[in-house]
């Protein structure tokens, strides 16, 4: 319980910190999973492109002719 006061008027009020910092909690969970999925996406996908584009081609062997 807390007690705010301006002089005239005195105000009571209950803070549920519990409640706050379970709500705090769930914010940054979920905040964090977000860009943890984002993170996650964004690799897979260029691992995919990695993977699935053709590279360099190998070099053609050049006959020389040697004297």
């Amino acid at each position: 319980m807390a007690k705010l006061s301006d002089g005239n008027v005195t105000v009571l009020y209950v803070v549920d910190i519990d409640r706050i910092l379970s709500d705090v909690r769930d914010t940054i969970a979920n905040e964090v999973g977000e860009a943890l999925d984002r993170s996650i996406c964004e690799a897979m996908s260029c691992a995919m492109a990695i993977t699935e584009s053709p590279g360099p081609k190998p070099m053609k062997k050049i006959k020389t002719f040697d004297h």
